[in-house]
Protein backbone atom coordinates (compact mmCIF):
# COMPACT_ATOMS: atom_id res chain seq x y z
CA UNK A 1 0.00 0.00 0.00
CA UNK A 2 1.21 3.65 -0.86
CA UNK A 3 2.68 5.39 2.39
CA UNK A 4 1.90 9.10 3.01
CA UNK A 5 0.84 12.30 5.17
CA UNK A 6 -2.52 10.82 5.36
CA UNK A 7 -1.46 8.09 7.21
CA UNK A 8 -0.99 10.56 9.81
CA UNK A 9 -3.10 13.79 9.69
CA UNK A 10 -6.25 11.48 8.99
CA UNK A 11 -5.86 10.18 12.30
CA UNK A 12 -4.90 13.61 13.55
CA UNK A 13 -7.49 15.35 11.75
CA UNK A 14 -10.48 12.85 12.66
CA UNK A 15 -9.63 13.56 16.55
CA UNK A 16 -10.04 17.10 16.36
CA UNK A 17 -13.15 17.45 14.44
CA UNK A 18 -14.69 14.48 16.74
CA UNK A 19 -13.51 16.45 20.05
CA UNK A 20 -15.92 17.57 22.63
CA UNK A 21 -13.48 19.55 24.59
CA UNK A 22 -14.61 22.95 24.53
CA UNK A 23 -10.97 24.93 24.48
CA UNK A 24 -10.35 23.16 20.81
CA UNK A 25 -9.64 25.89 18.79
CA UNK A 26 -12.71 26.56 16.36
CA UNK A 27 -10.68 27.17 13.54
CA UNK A 28 -8.69 24.52 13.71
CA UNK A 29 -11.28 21.83 14.14
CA UNK A 30 -13.03 23.53 11.03
CA UNK A 31 -9.78 23.05 9.10
CA UNK A 32 -9.68 18.98 10.23
CA UNK A 33 -12.91 19.45 8.96
CA UNK A 34 -12.49 20.34 5.68
CA UNK A 35 -9.47 18.42 5.31
CA UNK A 36 -11.58 15.25 6.11
CA UNK A 37 -13.89 16.41 3.62
CA UNK A 38 -11.50 16.51 0.69
CA UNK A 39 -10.34 13.29 1.91
CA UNK A 40 -13.73 11.73 1.13
CA UNK A 41 -14.07 13.49 -2.03
CA UNK A 42 -10.98 12.11 -3.37
CA UNK A 43 -11.69 8.84 -2.37
CA UNK A 44 -9.95 7.44 -5.73
CA UNK A 45 -6.59 9.31 -4.53
CA UNK A 46 -6.65 8.67 -0.73
CA UNK A 47 -8.20 5.06 -0.16
CA UNK A 48 -5.01 3.30 0.16
CA UNK A 49 -3.90 4.91 3.11
CA UNK A 50 -7.67 5.04 4.50
CA UNK A 51 -7.44 0.93 4.41
CA UNK A 52 -4.31 0.79 5.79
CA UNK A 53 -5.32 2.77 8.85
CA UNK A 54 -8.58 0.53 9.20
CA UNK A 55 -6.58 -2.63 9.22
CA UNK A 56 -3.71 -1.31 11.26
CA UNK A 57 -3.67 -3.55 14.50
CA UNK A 58 -5.37 -6.38 13.17
CA UNK A 59 -5.58 -9.08 16.10
CA UNK A 60 -5.19 -6.45 19.02
CA UNK A 61 -7.89 -6.97 22.06
CA UNK A 62 -9.25 -3.23 21.10
CA UNK A 63 -8.12 0.25 20.19
CA UNK A 64 -4.47 1.41 21.66
CA UNK A 65 -3.54 -2.43 22.22
CA UNK A 66 -0.95 -3.36 19.67
CA UNK A 67 -1.92 -6.16 16.54
CA UNK A 68 -0.38 -8.92 15.03
CA UNK A 69 1.52 -5.87 12.89
CA UNK A 70 2.88 -4.52 16.15
CA UNK A 71 0.80 -1.43 15.07
CA UNK A 72 -1.79 0.05 17.71
CA UNK A 73 -5.50 -0.50 16.88
CA UNK A 74 -7.40 2.89 16.14
CA UNK A 75 -10.04 4.04 17.49
CA UNK A 76 -13.31 3.17 16.20
CA UNK A 77 -14.50 6.15 15.05
CA UNK A 78 -11.51 6.95 12.91
CA UNK A 79 -11.48 3.56 11.44
CA UNK A 80 -14.80 3.88 10.73
CA UNK A 81 -14.02 7.39 8.61
CA UNK A 82 -11.35 5.23 6.61
CA UNK A 83 -13.74 2.64 5.91
CA UNK A 84 -16.29 4.60 4.66
CA UNK A 85 -13.60 6.35 2.40
CA UNK A 86 -13.19 3.03 0.77
CA UNK A 87 -16.66 2.09 0.35
CA UNK A 88 -16.82 5.39 -1.25
CA UNK A 89 -14.13 4.66 -3.89
CA UNK A 90 -15.31 0.82 -4.59
CA UNK A 91 -18.93 2.24 -5.54
CA UNK A 92 -18.01 5.59 -7.45
CA UNK A 93 -14.68 5.14 -8.90
CA UNK A 94 -12.58 2.69 -11.45
CA UNK A 95 -9.95 0.99 -9.12
CA UNK A 96 -7.14 -0.85 -11.62
CA UNK A 97 -7.24 -4.58 -11.17
CA UNK A 98 -3.92 -4.59 -9.74
CA UNK A 99 -4.98 -2.43 -6.90
CA UNK A 100 -8.38 -4.55 -6.52
CA UNK A 101 -6.24 -7.96 -6.20
CA UNK A 102 -4.06 -5.86 -3.66
CA UNK A 103 -6.81 -4.80 -1.47
CA UNK A 104 -8.48 -8.09 -2.16
CA UNK A 105 -5.08 -9.30 -0.35
CA UNK A 106 -5.08 -7.50 2.82
CA UNK A 107 -8.86 -7.75 3.63
CA UNK A 108 -8.49 -11.33 3.64
CA UNK A 109 -5.44 -11.18 5.92
CA UNK A 110 -7.78 -8.70 7.89
CA UNK A 111 -10.16 -11.73 7.88
CA UNK A 112 -8.03 -14.63 9.28
CA UNK A 113 -5.79 -12.23 11.90
CA UNK A 114 -9.15 -10.33 13.06
CA UNK A 115 -12.01 -13.04 13.00
CA UNK A 116 -10.42 -16.63 12.95
CA UNK A 117 -8.00 -15.89 15.05
CA UNK A 118 -8.63 -13.17 16.81
CA UNK A 119 -11.13 -11.14 18.96
CA UNK A 120 -13.34 -10.45 16.20
CA UNK A 121 -13.47 -6.94 16.77
CA UNK A 122 -15.02 -7.43 20.22
CA UNK A 123 -18.18 -9.30 18.64
CA UNK A 124 -19.41 -6.03 17.47
CA UNK A 125 -22.13 -6.76 15.01
CA UNK A 126 -22.25 -3.50 13.51
CA UNK A 127 -18.43 -3.55 12.66
CA UNK A 128 -18.70 -7.42 10.97
CA UNK A 129 -21.72 -5.66 9.23
CA UNK A 130 -19.88 -2.89 7.69
CA UNK A 131 -16.74 -5.43 7.02
CA UNK A 132 -18.95 -7.48 4.68
CA UNK A 133 -20.40 -4.38 3.00
CA UNK A 134 -17.28 -3.30 2.05
CA UNK A 135 -16.06 -6.84 1.09
CA UNK A 136 -19.29 -7.18 -1.25
CA UNK A 137 -19.11 -4.01 -3.07
CA UNK A 138 -15.43 -5.21 -3.66
CA UNK A 139 -16.45 -8.41 -5.16
CA UNK A 140 -18.67 -6.46 -7.24
CA UNK A 141 -15.85 -4.81 -8.85
CA UNK A 142 -13.24 -7.10 -9.05
CA UNK A 143 -15.69 -10.88 -9.91
CA UNK A 144 -15.48 -12.86 -12.00
CA UNK A 145 -12.48 -11.15 -14.25
CA UNK A 146 -9.99 -9.58 -11.84
CA UNK A 147 -10.51 -12.59 -8.64
CA UNK A 148 -12.35 -15.50 -10.05
CA UNK A 149 -12.09 -17.25 -6.92
CA UNK A 150 -12.77 -14.83 -4.96
CA UNK A 151 -15.33 -16.14 -2.62
CA UNK A 152 -13.44 -19.62 -2.25
CA UNK A 153 -11.77 -18.20 0.90
CA UNK A 154 -15.04 -16.70 2.76
CA UNK A 155 -17.01 -20.32 1.98
CA UNK A 156 -14.93 -22.17 4.30
CA UNK A 157 -15.77 -20.08 6.90
CA UNK A 158 -19.15 -21.60 6.70
CA UNK A 159 -17.91 -24.20 9.53
CA UNK A 160 -17.55 -22.53 12.77
CA UNK A 161 -15.71 -23.49 15.60
CA UNK A 162 -18.08 -24.52 18.88
CA UNK A 163 -17.11 -21.02 20.25
CA UNK A 164 -16.65 -18.84 17.08
CA UNK A 165 -19.50 -18.12 15.08
CA UNK A 166 -18.02 -14.90 13.97
CA UNK A 167 -16.04 -15.84 10.93
CA UNK A 168 -19.42 -18.09 9.80
CA UNK A 169 -22.08 -14.66 10.50
CA UNK A 170 -19.53 -12.43 8.32
CA UNK A 171 -19.61 -14.60 5.28
CA UNK A 172 -23.42 -14.76 5.53
CA UNK A 173 -23.48 -11.15 5.78
CA UNK A 174 -21.32 -11.06 2.41
CA UNK A 175 -23.78 -13.03 0.30
CA UNK A 176 -27.23 -11.60 1.83
CA UNK A 177 -24.98 -8.25 0.03
CA UNK A 178 -24.22 -9.83 -2.59
CA UNK A 179 -27.59 -11.40 -3.32
CA UNK A 180 -29.27 -7.81 -2.60
CA UNK A 181 -27.23 -5.90 -5.33
CA UNK A 182 -27.13 -8.69 -7.91
CA UNK A 183 -31.23 -9.77 -7.60
CA UNK A 184 -33.58 -8.33 -5.24
CA UNK A 185 -35.83 -6.73 -6.86
CA UNK A 186 -36.90 -4.14 -4.55
CA UNK A 187 -33.53 -2.53 -3.99
CA UNK A 188 -32.58 -2.48 -7.73
CA UNK A 189 -35.81 -0.33 -8.70
CA UNK A 190 -35.31 1.60 -5.99
CA UNK A 191 -32.01 2.86 -7.85
CA UNK A 192 -31.96 4.69 -10.59
CA UNK A 193 -31.89 2.66 -13.68
CA UNK A 194 -28.31 1.81 -15.33
CA UNK A 195 -27.69 -0.67 -18.20
CA UNK A 196 -24.38 -1.35 -17.63
CA UNK A 197 -24.98 -1.98 -13.94
CA UNK A 198 -27.83 -4.44 -14.94
CA UNK A 199 -25.40 -5.86 -17.31
CA UNK A 200 -23.24 -6.41 -14.59
CA UNK A 201 -25.72 -7.85 -12.00
CA UNK A 202 -27.04 -10.52 -14.90
CA UNK A 203 -23.38 -11.35 -15.87
CA UNK A 204 -22.91 -11.79 -11.67
CA UNK A 205 -25.58 -14.32 -11.16
CA UNK A 206 -24.38 -16.34 -14.49
CA UNK A 207 -20.98 -16.81 -13.64
CA UNK A 208 -21.91 -17.53 -9.67
CA UNK A 209 -24.35 -20.12 -11.09
CA UNK A 210 -21.75 -21.60 -13.50
CA UNK A 211 -18.65 -21.96 -12.02
CA UNK A 212 -19.77 -23.53 -8.95
CA UNK A 213 -19.75 -21.06 -6.51
CA UNK A 214 -23.54 -20.98 -5.90
CA UNK A 215 -23.15 -25.29 -5.25
CA UNK A 216 -20.36 -24.60 -2.49
CA UNK A 217 -22.59 -21.31 -1.08
CA UNK A 218 -25.72 -23.40 -0.51
CA UNK A 219 -23.74 -26.68 0.57
CA UNK A 220 -22.11 -24.51 3.13
CA UNK A 221 -25.03 -22.93 4.08
CA UNK A 222 -27.45 -26.21 4.41
CA UNK A 223 -24.15 -27.56 6.09
CA UNK A 224 -24.37 -25.08 8.89
CA UNK A 225 -28.44 -24.93 9.08
CA UNK A 226 -28.23 -28.89 9.81
CA UNK A 227 -25.21 -28.79 12.17
CA UNK A 228 -27.18 -25.67 13.91
CA UNK A 229 -30.24 -27.74 14.07
CA UNK A 230 -28.29 -31.09 15.12
CA UNK A 231 -27.13 -29.21 18.03
CA UNK A 232 -30.59 -27.48 18.70
CA UNK A 233 -32.50 -30.47 19.04
CA UNK A 234 -30.04 -31.80 21.33
CA UNK A 235 -31.08 -29.25 23.72
CA UNK A 236 -28.16 -26.52 22.85
CA UNK A 237 -29.43 -23.09 22.26
CA UNK A 238 -27.13 -20.42 22.96
CA UNK A 239 -25.56 -18.83 19.53
CA UNK A 240 -26.37 -21.51 17.58
CA UNK A 241 -30.31 -20.15 17.25
CA UNK A 242 -28.87 -16.94 15.85
CA UNK A 243 -26.64 -18.69 13.36
CA UNK A 244 -29.02 -20.96 11.86
CA UNK A 245 -31.39 -17.86 11.47
CA UNK A 246 -29.39 -15.55 9.95
CA UNK A 247 -28.22 -18.46 7.37
CA UNK A 248 -31.89 -19.73 6.34
CA UNK A 249 -32.99 -15.47 6.03
CA UNK A 250 -29.14 -15.38 3.82
CA UNK A 251 -30.44 -18.58 2.20
CA UNK A 252 -34.10 -16.56 1.00
CA UNK A 253 -31.90 -13.80 -0.80
CA UNK A 254 -30.29 -17.08 -2.66
CA UNK A 255 -33.16 -19.45 -3.36
CA UNK A 256 -34.87 -17.54 -5.73
CA UNK A 257 -32.22 -16.88 -8.32
CA UNK A 258 -29.84 -20.32 -7.49
CA UNK A 259 -30.03 -23.36 -9.75
CA UNK A 260 -33.08 -25.59 -8.37
CA UNK A 261 -30.34 -28.81 -8.79
CA UNK A 262 -28.90 -27.04 -6.12
CA UNK A 263 -31.90 -25.70 -3.93
CA UNK A 264 -34.55 -28.62 -4.37
CA UNK A 265 -32.63 -31.80 -4.08
CA UNK A 266 -34.36 -35.08 -1.71
CA UNK A 267 -31.82 -33.83 1.14
CA UNK A 268 -32.67 -30.32 1.22
CA UNK A 269 -36.25 -30.85 1.25
CA UNK A 270 -36.23 -33.52 4.10
CA UNK A 271 -34.13 -30.68 5.98
CA UNK A 272 -36.76 -27.66 5.26
CA UNK A 273 -39.54 -29.87 6.31
CA UNK A 274 -37.79 -30.60 9.63
CA UNK A 275 -37.37 -26.80 9.84
CA UNK A 276 -41.02 -26.84 9.63
CA UNK A 277 -41.21 -28.52 12.42
CA UNK A 278 -38.77 -27.04 14.46
CA UNK A 279 -39.95 -25.81 17.97
CA UNK A 280 -38.18 -22.32 17.24
CA UNK A 281 -40.98 -20.14 15.20
CA UNK A 282 -38.16 -18.35 13.59
CA UNK A 283 -36.55 -21.09 11.97
CA UNK A 284 -39.99 -21.87 10.82
CA UNK A 285 -41.01 -18.79 9.34
CA UNK A 286 -37.40 -18.71 7.68
CA UNK A 287 -37.99 -22.05 5.94
CA UNK A 288 -41.59 -21.51 4.73
CA UNK A 289 -40.24 -18.27 3.14
CA UNK A 290 -37.24 -20.47 1.29
CA UNK A 291 -40.42 -23.09 0.27
CA UNK A 292 -42.72 -20.15 -1.44
CA UNK A 293 -39.17 -18.76 -3.42
CA UNK A 294 -39.20 -22.39 -4.38
CA UNK A 295 -42.62 -22.64 -5.44
CA UNK A 296 -42.24 -19.61 -7.22
CA UNK A 297 -39.37 -20.41 -9.08
CA UNK A 298 -39.46 -19.27 -12.65
CA UNK A 299 -39.38 -22.71 -14.51
CA UNK A 300 -39.77 -22.01 -18.14
CA UNK A 301 -40.82 -25.38 -18.85
CA UNK A 302 -44.90 -26.04 -17.74
CA UNK A 303 -43.43 -29.40 -17.31
CA UNK A 304 -40.82 -28.79 -15.56
CA UNK A 305 -42.83 -26.46 -13.29
CA UNK A 306 -45.61 -28.81 -12.64
CA UNK A 307 -43.00 -31.07 -11.53
CA UNK A 308 -41.46 -29.01 -9.05
CA UNK A 309 -44.67 -28.23 -7.45
CA UNK A 310 -45.45 -31.76 -7.40
CA UNK A 311 -42.40 -32.99 -5.35
CA UNK A 312 -42.49 -29.09 -2.58
CA UNK A 313 -46.38 -31.50 -2.30
CA UNK A 314 -47.38 -27.93 -1.10
CA UNK A 315 -50.84 -28.82 -0.33
CA UNK A 316 -49.93 -31.69 2.40
CA UNK A 317 -47.16 -29.66 3.48
CA UNK A 318 -49.18 -26.69 4.03
CA UNK A 319 -52.46 -28.38 5.78
CA UNK A 320 -50.90 -29.58 8.94
CA UNK A 321 -49.10 -26.07 10.01
CA UNK A 322 -52.23 -24.26 8.99
CA UNK A 323 -54.55 -26.48 11.11
CA UNK A 324 -51.73 -26.39 14.21
CA UNK A 325 -51.16 -22.90 14.31
CA UNK A 326 -54.99 -21.68 13.69
CA UNK A 327 -56.62 -19.39 16.02
CA UNK A 328 -53.62 -18.12 17.37
CA UNK A 329 -53.46 -14.28 17.03
CA UNK A 330 -51.62 -13.21 19.96
CA UNK A 331 -47.85 -14.30 19.15
CA UNK A 332 -46.40 -12.11 16.51
CA UNK A 333 -44.04 -14.86 15.75
CA UNK A 334 -46.52 -17.39 14.62
CA UNK A 335 -48.72 -14.13 12.93
CA UNK A 336 -45.62 -13.59 10.61
CA UNK A 337 -45.26 -17.64 10.38
CA UNK A 338 -48.86 -18.17 9.38
CA UNK A 339 -48.31 -15.25 6.58
CA UNK A 340 -45.38 -16.87 5.49
CA UNK A 341 -47.10 -20.10 5.03
CA UNK A 342 -49.65 -18.06 3.21
CA UNK A 343 -47.56 -16.95 0.86
CA UNK A 344 -46.68 -20.43 -0.10
CA UNK A 345 -50.34 -20.88 -1.45
CA UNK A 346 -50.56 -17.79 -2.88
CA UNK A 347 -46.88 -18.79 -4.54
CA UNK A 348 -48.76 -22.22 -5.47
CA UNK A 349 -51.91 -20.65 -6.95
CA UNK A 350 -50.03 -18.59 -8.81
CA UNK A 351 -48.46 -20.94 -10.46
CA UNK A 352 -51.20 -23.17 -11.53
CA UNK A 353 -52.73 -20.33 -12.72
CA UNK A 354 -49.69 -19.72 -15.28
CA UNK A 355 -49.21 -23.48 -15.68
CA UNK A 356 -53.29 -23.44 -16.97
CA UNK A 357 -52.87 -20.26 -18.88
CA UNK A 358 -49.94 -21.59 -20.29
CA UNK A 359 -51.67 -25.04 -21.73
CA UNK A 360 -54.95 -22.89 -22.97
CA UNK A 361 -52.84 -21.22 -25.23
CA UNK A 362 -51.59 -24.10 -27.00
CA UNK A 363 -53.49 -26.42 -29.63
CA UNK A 364 -53.56 -29.70 -29.59
CA UNK A 365 -50.29 -30.01 -31.51
CA UNK A 366 -48.16 -27.55 -28.55
CA UNK A 367 -48.24 -24.64 -30.96
CA UNK A 368 -49.66 -21.37 -29.58
CA UNK A 369 -53.37 -20.93 -30.34
CA UNK A 370 -53.17 -17.62 -31.22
Amino acid sequence: MASSSHLTDIPQAVRIAASIDPNVNAELKQQAIDYLTKVRQLSQETWQDCLALYLQGAGAAGPSNPGKDGKEKLETDLRMFCEQVVDTALTQSDIPSEAQKAMYTAIIEFVETEYVQGPCEGGQAFLRNKLAFTIAHLFLNAYPITIPTFLRPLFALLTPTSTNFHPALLTLRILTEIAQEVHDVTLRSARKFSKDRQQRDGEVRDVIRSSGDERLAMEGMLGLVEKGLDALEQGGEGKWLDVVETTLKTMVTWTPWVDLGVSLQPKTLSLYHRLLRSSHIPLRTASANIIKSLAAKGVQDPQARLEVLRVIDIVSLVDPLESETRGVKDNEEVVAFRAAVAGILSAFGTELIAFSENVSNKGPDGADSK
